[in-house]
């Protein structure tokens, strides 16, 4: 029996393909954003496991439809911010814990290279037509 995987997110086609290709033949893919409400409703109540970015992602009643899901799977590193309120009771919640610590590591060392060289000072000083060379 086909696992069900309802994204409840616009995603582009490369995000697509790549979600397809992961999953391959384990399961049926469904896009939410694809569906009429009507259609929608059932997704949801359908899902195995649903892939969200938020739960502002379902509409209005549509967060106590997952009731058969055994996972919900957010793409955000942390979930403080989402509600969570509304889910059934029991609904396994995962995050995507450290995805986007490199990139985080990478911003900030940026900032301390461009506050340790005066990076905004300096560039408000060349608007104004001033070059401090030392």
């Amino acid at each position: 029996m086909a696992q069900s995987l309802v994204v409840t997110f616009e995603v582009d086609p490369r995000g697509r393909t790549a979600i397809q290709e992961a999953i391959g033949d384990a399961g049926e893919i469904t896009w939410l954003v694809d569906l009429d409400p009507a259609a929608r409703k059932t997704a949801i109540a359908g899902a195995d496991v649903l892939m969200s970015r938020n739960t502002t992602d379902m509409k209005g009643d549509e967060r106590g439809l997952p009731r058969k899901a055994r996972l919900i799977q957010f793409m955000s590193a942390g979930i403080d911010f989402i509600r969570l309120d509304g889910l059934p009771s029991g609904l396994p919640v995962a995050c995507n814990a450290g995805a986007y610590s490199e990139p985080m590591a990478e911003h900030g060392l940026a900032m301390a290279f461009a506050a340790s060289k005066r990076l905004v000072h300096e560039h408000g000083e060349l608007r104004a037509g001033r070059f401090n060379q030392f």
